[in-house]
């Protein structure tokens, strides 16, 4: 996708790699967080960045959905993408809900 992103999944995983390949090809910046996955630092991660899509496993989006600052960071992007489980319905729910 031609955005700008940050993805929180190491770069070993399947599905990082085919984002980082996806930058590449769409040549757009990727912003690899790999740090210890924390509602603060993700947030400030994304607000520090030109992030336009977030791509994250569902538990990260749960921890994010959690806390209003970064549900404030989450409303800053254009799309919310995740991989590696199925996203629980309520955790989609609320972030649907919350903007």
């Amino acid at each position: 996708m031609p955005y700008d992103a940050l993805c929180t999944a190491p770069i070993y995983h399947g599905f990082a790699c085919a984002v980082a390949w996806r930058q590449l090809i769409h040549r757009r910046q990727l912003y690899l967080y790999s740090g210890t996955i924390r509602h603060d630092l993700v947030s400030k991660a994304v607000r520090n960045s030109t992030t336009e899509i977030i791509y994250a496993v569902p538990f990260t989006f749960k921890m994010l959905s959690e806390e209003k600052d970064s549900l404030d960071a989450l409303r800053s992007v254009k799309i919310c993408c995740y991989s590696g489980a199925p996203c629980p319905l309520e955790v989609g729910d609320m972030l649907v809900a919350n903007g």
